[in-house]
Order: structure tokens, then C-alpha cells, then sequence
């Protein structure tokens, strides 16, 4: 049986990364610039441990339209919200998401409920599915863990080596990952970067990683460090896969 990938965003695919080691099969994108991405991301992974396969072995990606889907036979996970129509009905649907906040869906949560299944990370997974108001029978939950960071708590990681990888200097000091969302879900970048940064930098080494669809706002961020000499113990990632 053939396995699928989808979301609208290239960078919420990160969650499907060690299903594609395992399990192997195809990412589904709507749109060219989103599959040339696709592959410059995996090719430039920051997780080579878990990214070997891919490295290897491009990922296979088709461009699909997801409203209307023909000529797919087999499990679609996705990682976006989204209505999926199978013309044919020669699908199962899962629905795993992106993120490990708590802020809200977006589209319509009904849409969850359209699901076959849905793959959970953890207690906290279930408590956003019940503050969104919805119920998803137990029988369609399937708890299979948090794919972004099972990895590293595992030990399947070098963490040291790691860290090294990322540019901190000083493995000595204890090191605080900042990583909010963006503004749709309250994002607070803007909000504490700077207070994070003067006060932390002091005892911490502070690794901020900005929103996607933040990432933008990195090289003025970085000016205002060097300005006030405060980059040294603080590192803006673009993005941690």
C-alpha cells in the first residue's frame, strides 16, 4: 500500500521526516515551488541522523491538487488541516497536524472529524483535540509518539555533536530553546526577543528559533545583537529539522 504526505507548507513536512525513513513513499505538494523546496530542504537537513535515507535517496514528490484528488491509492497522512477528497475513494485518511503548542487549529475543525484516523503524540495532543470542542472516537486515535523530538530523547542523536553543529561555543552553560509561533497564534517574537536576550544571555545560552514565516525578521534581529554586543551566547536558527 502506497503511503502519502501532505501539507500546504513545506516546513510542516519536518513531522513526516522519520515515518519517510521507516515507511518510505511519497510527498504530496499543490505547487512547483514547494516541491523544488522540498528537496533543498532534506539536502540541507540540519538532522542528518535522521535524514540519512532521504539524503541517499531524494524524496519522491507529486504535485497534486488536494480538493480533488484521482488516481491515489492508499494512506494519505496530513499535516495540515485541510478537506481531502479521494474522487475514487481509494483512500484512508489520517490527520497528524504540525506543532507542539497548544494554540488552535486552523480551518474548521469539523474538517477533523472527516478524518479515518488520527495520529497522536501525547496527552497534550488529546486535551487541544478536546478544548477544540470536537470528538474524535477513541478508535481512531493512534498514539505514535512526538516524530520531532522522540529522536533526540531516545538517544538516536548525538546532542553534543549537535549542539556543535548549531555554532553554540560553550557547551558549559545551560542552553534555553526559545521557539514561538507567529502572530495567527500569538506569537510572542516580537514581544520578548529583546527582554529574553539582554537578561537570559547572562547565565544561558539562548537559541531562538523563529516561526517559519517569521524567519524573516533574523537578519534585523541579528543587527540589533551585534549592535549591543549581546550575540555571543544567543543563536537564531532558521530552522531545526
Amino acid at each position: 500500500m502506497n503511503i502519502y504526505y501532505y501539507s500546504h507548507q513545506v516546513y510542516q513536512l519536518s513531522f513526516a521526516i522519520q515515518l519517510y525513513k521507516q515507511l518510505g513513499g511519497f510527498f504530496l505538494v499543490r505547487k512547483l515551488n514547494r516541491k523544488l523546496r522540498l528537496k533543498w530542504y532534506c539536502r540541507k537537513s540540519q538532522r542528518k541522523n535522521a535524514i540519512d535515507s532521504i539524503i541517499e535517496k531524494p524524496p519522491k514528490v507529486i504535485l497534486k491538487n488536494i480538493k480533488k484528488i484521482t488516481g491515489l491509492k492508499g494512506v494519505i497522512i496530513s499535516y495540515s488541516n485541510t478537506p481531502i477528497t479521494c474522487s475514487d475513494n481509494g483512500c484512508i485518511k489520517i490527520f497528524m497536524g504540525h506543532g507542539s503548542g497548544d494554540k488552535k487549529y486552523g480551518g474548521s475543525v469539523k474538517t477533523l472529524t472527516t478524518y479515518d484516523f488520527h495520529f497522536i503524540t501525547g496527552k497534550k495532543h488529546i486535551a487541544k483535540l478536546d478544548d477544540s470542542g470536537i470528538h474524535i472516537p477513541a478508535e481512531k486515535l493512534i498514539k505514535i509518539g512526538n516524530p520531532r523530538f522522540d529522536e533526540l530523547v531516545n538517544g538516536e542523536i548525538n546532542k553534543v555533536q549537535y549542539l556543535k553543529y548549531l555554532g553554540v561555543k560553550d557547551l558549559k552553560r545551560k542552553i534555553i530553546l526559545y521557539a514561538p509561533t507567529w502572530k495567527w497564534g500569538n506569537g510572542t517574537l516580537h514581544l520578548y526577543f529583546k527582554n529574553f536576550s539582554r537578561q537570559l544571555s547572562k547565565d544561558y545560552s539562548l537559541i531562538i528559533r523563529p516561526h517559519y514565516f517569521d524567519r524573516k525578521y533574523i537578519p534585523r534581529m541579528k543587527r540589533w545583537l551585534e549592535k549591543r554586543k549581546l550575540i555571543m551566547f544567543i543563536y537564531l536558527i532558521r530552522q531545526i529539522y
